[in-house]
This record gives structure tokens, sequence and C-alpha cells, in this order.
């Protein structure tokens, strides 16, 4: 079976969606299926990637409006397109109609993040600073007010427009938790019968030993993902203890968080990234947003720490009840002051051990193999 993959952007490029789109892609590939995958790069030039015979990556420069890039590429993409035997759709919406009326081929889209059903695809309100559960487009709009008026109307139409082809064009509609699909039935329920749930694949991380004391949180300076609720109760209890907050992509902190104990870092990647991993006892992930299917508690859970998190979004349906975790109201200062304190009050041993009950129940919950199972019988059955 010959699946046509359509995304924005394809790991190594991008974030947490792109590396989810790619473990299932490659646990798949693993089992006979081929796939052809149209993406974009940063990149300045087209590329052609094949991995393992079954992979094949086709990357196109991206440009200012990536609409535009498509309609640039539409003859290119047509000659891959008629290949498919069936098409997997995580980006490129506008294609969609294309593809259902012209190739007539089946569509199972993948939607990691909210969008289209939310402009910015994190169902969180900028203009008031909380989750967003409903939808109009009044509401949107004053959310994207901070936007150049030029744009806010076509992104407001592109959301819009996008959702009623995802809607109408797909033959499934797959999210990554049972919380994000529940969320965008709330925003649009005439998906509702066509809405299923196939969680992540983990990825393959060892456990890393703990030699320090420290705490970490890998949300930069986001307001979303809880920086600055985060910020509030370390404050509260920093002076308390000897230890440290290390935040990644923080470079440039505000002046009157030199003195609270952080250290700031950019990207975390490789080496160093390892290096922090070693020196913290617990990983922070304070969101404000309902996250649909974060990697980062996930991730901590694999390498053996403690994980303090929001119960949001789809949070709890990952990492809720395991012996290490700790889950707060989003935005309750006291709570998450609390859970730092009970974290900072373990020893490394008692750290530890936690830590390695999270790294077993995570492999548990999460089997590669029924996961895999359960993509096979999609792609076979739709």
């Amino acid at each position: 079976m010959r699946i046509v993959t359509l995304c924005n952007w394809f790991y190594p490029e991008a974030s947490g969606k792109e590396l989810a789109t790619f473990l299932h892609i490659r646990a798949l590939a693993n089992e006979g299926f081929k796939f052809i995958v149209i993406t974009n790069t940063s990149g300045n030039n087209y590329t052609k990637e094949i991995i393992n015979h079954a992979i094949e990556i086709h990357r196109f420069p991206q440009i200012k409006y990536s609409e535009l890039a498509d309609l640039f590429y539409l003859k290119n993409y047509n000659k891959l397109m008629s290949q498919a035997d069936k098409f997997y759709v995580l980006g490129k919406f506008n294609l969609l109609f294309l593809m259902k009326t012209k190739f007539k081929k089946p569509i199972i889209t993948h939607l990691h993040d909210y969008f289209p059903f939310c402009p910015y695809g994190i169902a969180y309100n900028r203009d008031n600073y909380s989750p967003c559960y409903s939808k109009s487009a009044r509401k949107c709009y004053r959310c994207i007010s901070h936007k150049p008026f030029v744009i806010r109307i076509p992104k407001l139409f592109l959301s819009y427009s996008y959702e009623y082809f995802v809607e109408h064009f797909s033959n499934l509609i797959l999210f990554p938790s049972q919380a994000s699909r529940n969320l965008a039935i709330k925003l649009n329920p005439r998906i509702t019968y066509k809405s299923f749930v196939v969680y992540n694949h983990l990825l393959s991380i060892s456990y890393t030993p703990i030699y320090g004391n420290d705490i970490g949180f890998f949300g930069g300076l986001s307001v979303e993902k809880g920086a600055y609720f985060l910020i509030k109760a370390w404050r509260r209890i920093f002076n308390k203890y000897s230890t440290k907050l290390h935040m990644s992509r923080s470079l440039d902190l505000p002046s009157y968080m030199e003195k609270l104990n952080i250290i700031p870092y950019g990207n975390l990647r490789g080496h160093i990234y390892n290096e922090v991993y070693k020196r913290i006892k617990a990983v922070v992930v304070p969101s404000l947003c309902p996250d649909t299917a974060p990697y980062v508690p996930v991730e901590a859970c694999l390498r053996g720490r403690i994980v303090i998190a929001s119960k949001i979004g789809g949070i709890p349906e990952y990492v809720g009840d395991l012996p290490g975790v700790k889950l707060v109201p989003p935005n309750d200062i006291n709570a998450l002051s609390d859970a730092l304190e009970w974290v900072l009050s373990l020893n490394r041993n008692e750290a530890t051990e936690l830590g390695i009950k999270n790294r077993e129940e995570i492999l548990r919950r999460f089997d590669a193999g029924r996961i895999t199972r359960l993509l096979i019988k999609i792609f076979e059955v739709v």
C-alpha cells in the first residue's frame, strides 16, 4: 500500500507533532507500508530523501505564505499524489478538495493540534489568557487582534475554510488524545462520527541517572506554556532550598528574574541537553493551554524524572496517575508551590525511585505494538 503524506513540515524540522508523525510513519513502514511525504523545508533547495526504501521524503523550499508555495509547486505535487492508494494529511488542508475530487482516494486526516478549529491551533485565548473551549468569529478575531489587520481576516478565513475541508473531505480524523478529540468535537460536533484517538508512539529514550537536585522547565518564556505562572510559584519557595531552575529558550530573562536562581539556556540539544537532565530531578510542565499530547512530560518519565504538570488537555491522559507525577490546576500558584516544595523535600534516592517507577509505567501504558496495530487497522479498513 502506497500512502502519500502531506504536512507543512517533517521531522527533524519543526517540533513535537512532526516528531509524532515521523514515529507513526516509521512504525507503519516497518510493517510493509510505503510512504511518499510531501512537505516544506526552511532550506533554499528542493531535496529528496529515502529512508529504508519505504519512506520517500520530498522537501520543497518554503516561501512566505505556505498556500502560495503549494500553488507554486502544484504540478510537482500532482505527480506525487497520483501515486497514492490513500492519503495521510497532517497539513496543507488547502489541497484536500483537490485530493478528494481529482484523485478520489480515501483521506485520513491526523490533527496533532487544534488547527483548523482554532486559528492558532492551541485552543488558548490570548485576549484573556485562558483556555478556549468555544468558538465564534468575534472571539477568534479579538484573540488575534495584535496581528496586523491585513493578516487577521485571511487567518480567520483560512481557519474556517480548512475546518470545512477537514470535516467534509476526510474519511477519518485522528487525534492524539481523548481530550483533544473531545474539545474538537465541542468546537465542531459534526465530526463526531468520523473521529478516533490514536496515541503517540513513545520516543526511544534511555534512563538518565540523577546527579543533582535542580528543577527543569523547557517551555521558554511562553505565557501559554505557563512560564510566568511558574515564576510566581518559584519566587515563593526558591530561597528555602539550595537548588536552581533550569529554563530553556530563555536567554533574555527580564531583569527581575536574574536573582531567582534561574539558569537560562537557548534551544537545548544534544550533549548540553543531556547534561541539564543529569542535574535535575524533576520537570515542570505548568501549561495554561490544553496541549493535545505533549512530549515533554512523557520524555521526562522515560528519562526517569518526577513530573509536576498542569491538569489540562492531554497531560492527565498521558502521565496522570503515575507514581511520581503531581498534577495541579492550571494557574493555581499555591498548588504549584506546594508541588515544588514536595519535590525539593525528597532526597535523591527517593526521587530516583519515583522516577524509575514513572519510566516503567509509561512504557507499559503506551505499548508500541498496540499503537501500531491500531494504525494498521485504520489504514487497511478506511
